[in-house]
């Protein structure tokens, strides 16, 4: 894919590298350079997710930030950049007509050989899976079908998500859109164990929460394949305990 690509331009701000849609690229730039939240923060997990307005609407911001024992190490600092690589898969995505919020842009410091970032895109008034089979009591047969048939599309397009999780499946009316493309892989053919992998941490996230357990039997309808390799699923049963 050529940089940037079609519909995006780039400026820089000393060491910052920003690359957004044209009419939001000025305040892309001056929200991730202020020192404090934007606007609002958001429940991110890890990552700082705040939003700020841009052309009359709400966009949604993400700073990369790293979990576990590495974040008092880098907090938010990695060895590539992650930021764009997010940034072309979610273009990929979203060029391939998935089920994807739109993509706003993408902004990176480069100092020495470490990277920091944020990405952007369009905030949607949507809820997560997992919230909404909690607090709706939505029919679940119908919505696990529809999960399971954005997953197909994503995977048919050889996109790869690195934590398919019911936090990063979104339901917007009777529609599930899919979120961050971090660490993400773009494939030429998605191999029946990578695919399946993706479909097995899933599984493995609603059991994780509790969640109805014909959710992901309904997921499985919906992607087309009733049952993965027994192998890999037996494995991903033993993670639980590490």
């Amino acid at each position: 894919m050529s940089f940037p690509p079609k519909g995006f331009e780039v400026i820089q701000n000393g060491a910052w590298t920003f690359c957004a849609r044209p009419h939001a690229l000025e305040d892309l730039r001056a929200a991730v350079m202020q020192p404090g939240p934007p606007d609002a923060a958001l429940d991110g997990g890890r990552g700082a997710v705040w939003t700020f307005e841009s052309g009359g609407a709400t966009v949604v911001l993400r700073r990369y930030r790293r979990g576990g024992l590495m974040q008092h190490l880098l907090h938010d600092r990695y060895l590539g950049n992650r930021p764009l690589a997010e940034f072309n898969v979610w273009h990929a995505a979203e060029s391939a007509g998935l089920p994807v919020p739109a993509l706003v842009g993408v902004a990176w410091l480069k100092r020495g050989l470490f990277y920091q970032g944020a990405i952007a895109t369009a905030l949607v008034e949507a809820k997560p899976l997992l919230d909404l089979v909690n607090i709706s009591g939505k029919n679940v047969d119908a919505l696990g079908r529809e999960c399971g048939h954005a997953i197909r599309r994503m995977h048919d397009a050889g996109i790869w998500h690195a934590d398919l999780q019911v936090k990063n499946i979104l339901i917007h009316g009777a529609k599930a859109l899919l979120i961050d493309f971090d660490a993400a892989k773009q494939v030429d053919s998605m191999r029946r164990t990578q695919r399946w992998r993706n479909l097995y941490r899933l599984r493995r996230s609603c059991e994780k929460h509790g969640l109805p357990g014909g959710l992901f039997k309904a997921i499985c309808a919906g992607y087309g394949e009733p049952n993965g390799p027994h192998w890999l699923s037996f494995l991903y049963r033993l993670r639980r305990f590490f």
